[in-house]
């Protein structure tokens, strides 16, 4: 199976393709979980597309705030065909944040004769990557005994970025809510997230995210 795996365990935050038996995880993230119920529901189109449009901005919001703000090192899955976008964006959020990064990497499936992007490759610790998942573990805490928090003037983020991040710890602190959602009929969706949305505006607002409108370009599949 290939397809982006984005989980918390404890303070460690995994991103990547899940692309072995051995990195399987429990379901997804809430948001992707009201996405992926859009997507098979029956409702009319449009509605489809405003619930999976809204449930995108949630887990952009999600993501960053366990990267920046909850978690407290990442390790990044190189295994598959390339490194999926989304993980390596979750990776540089938090090698800025000056939170360790832990590549696991078990495939020599690169575009670069057996390497990966230097881009790629610098954000691992010393370069290096792990091959064995029972070395992954130790590999972690290795890197999270290293870690040294920044002062408060070497990382400051600016207001955009902290709305983001208070939007995706609201939206964490609701999962179980969130959740819910995910188990109505089809046809009670819409109404649902239209109703969450709406408790989140100012939240949205503030982190330029409100919109209730379907993207322009996701209405040519209208």
């Amino acid at each position: 199976m290939d397809r982006p795996l984005s989980i918390l365990i404890g303070t460690v935050f995994l991103v990547g393709a899940c692309a072995a038996p051995t990195a399987a995880a429990p379901s997804p993230t809430a948001p992707r979980a009201v996405e992926a119920a859009a997507s098979a529901s029956a409702a009319p189109a449009s509605n489809v597309l405003e619930v999976t449009a809204f449930a995108r901005k949630l887990v952009f919001a999600l993501d960053v705030f366990q990267c920046l703000d909850r978690c407290d090192a990442v390790v990044l899955n190189l295994d598959g065909r390339v490194p999926d976008e989304g993980a390596v964006m979750e990776a540089s959020l938090a090698w800025t944040a000056n939170k360790p990064v832990v590549i696991y990497k078990t495939t020599f499936i690169t575009v670069l004769g057996g390497l990966d992007n230097p881009m790629v490759s610098g954000l691992g610790m010393q370069w290096a990557s792990v091959a064995k998942l029972e070395q992954l573990s130790g590999e972690v805490k290795r890197a999270m005994a290293s870690y040294q928090p920044p002062r408060d003037d070497e990382c400051t983020r600016g207001p955009h970025v902290d709305a983001v991040i208070k939007l995706g710890a609201a939206v964490w602190d609701r999962m179980d809510e969130v959740r819910t959602i995910t188990d109505l009929e089809a046809e009670e969706i819409p109404a649902a997230v239209k109703a969450f949305r709406e408790s989140l505006r100012d939240l949205l607002e503030a982190a330029d995210l409100w919109d209730p409108e379907v993207p322009q370009f996701m209405q040519h599949t209208l």
